[in-house]
């Protein structure tokens, strides 16, 4: 099982909106105006666990940072 956080960035004078998906070791940065949530972690996934498909998704505690849950994908 693979968990993802995914983290809201907020514009700055220098950067548009991001999502940036952690899964401990990976990260990627992608942009909020053109990519949900769900497809920021999506492109991670396809990205660093290829044989892996997200199964859910939820809100973290914090009330800001989304999670993401993957395994494996015994279909492939």
């Amino acid at each position: 099982m693979i968990t993802l956080q995914i983290k809201y960035l907020n514009w700055t004078d220098h950067k548009p909106t991001r999502w940036k998906v952690i899964d401990g070791q990976n990260s990627l940065i992608v942009g909020a105006n053109s990519h949900t949530y769900q497809q920021a972690a999506t492109i991670f996934i396809d990205k660093y666990w290829p044989d892996c498909q997200i199964l859910n998704f939820g809100q973290l505690p914090n009330g800001g940072d989304m999670v993401a849950l993957a395994a494996r994908d015994n279909a492939r």
